[in-house]
């Protein structure tokens, strides 16, 4: 299974994602060697890591799995409404 990526922060606002190589299409199907298997198991699993750290992906992309390196950010927080 896994998590399809469908977009990435371009790489100009230095987005985690797009400096680690992520591109939509890409299919997560690792964190930090945990397989994911649903869609609600990777942001808990991003979650739990401290901003700043660095994470290892598998990530399956056109038939390859990839092994990427990313530094986790931290998501700005949501205005008020």
């Amino acid at each position: 299974m896994g998590e399809v990526v469908a977009a990435v922060t371009p790489l100009v606002t230095l987005a985690p994602a797009a400096r680690s190589g992520i591109r939509p299409g890409d299919v997560i199907v690792a964190f930090q060697g945990k397989p994911i298997r649903r869609a609600d198991e990777l942001p808990r699993l991003t979650a739990k890591a401290p901003p700043g750290s660095d994470a290892e992906l598998k990530v399956r992309r056109g038939g390859t799995e990839l092994a990427l390196k990313v530094r986790l950010g931290e998501l700005p927080e949501a205005p008020e409404r």
